[in-house]
């Protein structure tokens, strides 16, 4: 791992420990937490009826915030975390039964299968799977492929971010889907199942190396990852790349979405 990052990673630290003082195991028990921080809204707005379309966006936005925000956190902890306990290893110190078992069940989350804590290229494979999605960027996604939460498959299976599956009655068909296409808009039980999905796709799906490498490209630079600089790694999330990218960059500006990056 260069020397750069090493330095962001020390610095990502201590300013993290900052916030906590806990000993190793009760942070990841913390990291692991999946409880909604700060919920704002008891149930899902009814956004067909919110006539005026400001007020519609602006719920919208409000909503899909107060949903996302505490997954991004835990996230955040969640790397944290696996820098504290990278940096540990590599110092030579090591790890407890629980601290190793915490980074191997990351690593096949994040679809790191091959993880081997002696070598810097998988620590730095999993640092770069487990981080966070610009809020703008999500936004705008949940935005787009909802129609701004007015969508049959957002109103009939929590999907806000046009996430197809291919087993059958695995989610809601298409009316308009293709004679021999078998893809579904997959169901979810809650947003929050959504946002996890989107957020794990985005994460480690093959699709988007791109994405994640420009987001590296930021971290290494010590600047906030924005939502429009990572556009470009979302040239395959739709048939029509480049147009899909120019329509989100568009929701990103004229929405001022960047301010919550």
């Amino acid at each position: 791992m260069n020397t750069k990052l090493t330095l962001l990673l020390s610095i990502t630290v201590a300013i993290s420990s900052s916030l906590f003082t806990t000993s190793s195991e009760a942070i990841i028990s913390y990291a692991e937490a999946k409880g909604n921080l700060n919920p704002e809204f008891s149930g899902t707005p009814d956004f067909v009826n919110i006539e005026d379309r400001k007020e519609r966006k602006r719920v919208f936005i409000n909503y899909i915030n107060s949903k996302a925000n505490p997954i991004l956190h835990r996230i955040r902890k969640e790397r944290t975390v696996l820098i504290s306990l990278y940096l540990r290893h590599r110092s030579g110190e090591v790890l407890s039964d629980s601290e190793q078992q915490w980074v191997l069940r990351l690593a096949k989350l994040r679809k790191v299968n091959s993880f081997d804590s002696d070598t810097d290229i998988e620590w730095d494979k999993l640092l770069i799977r487990t981080d966070t999605i610009p809020l703008s960027l999500l936004l705008a996604q949940a935005a787009l492929e909802s129609s701004w939460g007015t969508s049959r498959f957002a109103k009939q299976g929590n999907n806000y971010f046009g996430i197809w599956c291919f087993t059958p009655g695995c989610g809601i068909v298409p009316k308009k889907r293709t004679d021999g296409d078998s893809h579904e808009v997959e169901a979810y039980t809650d947003i929050d199942s959504a946002i996890e999905k989107y957020i794990h796709i985005l994460n480690t799906g093959t699709a988007f190396e791109e994405l994640r490498s420009l987001r590296y490209e930021q971290r290494e630079k010590l600047l906030t990852p924005s939502g429009t600089f990572m556009l470009n790694g979302l040239k395959r999330y739709a048939e029509n790349g480049g147009e899909y990218m120019r329509t989100l960059e568009t929701l990103i500006r004229q929405n001022s979405l960047g301010e919550y990056d």
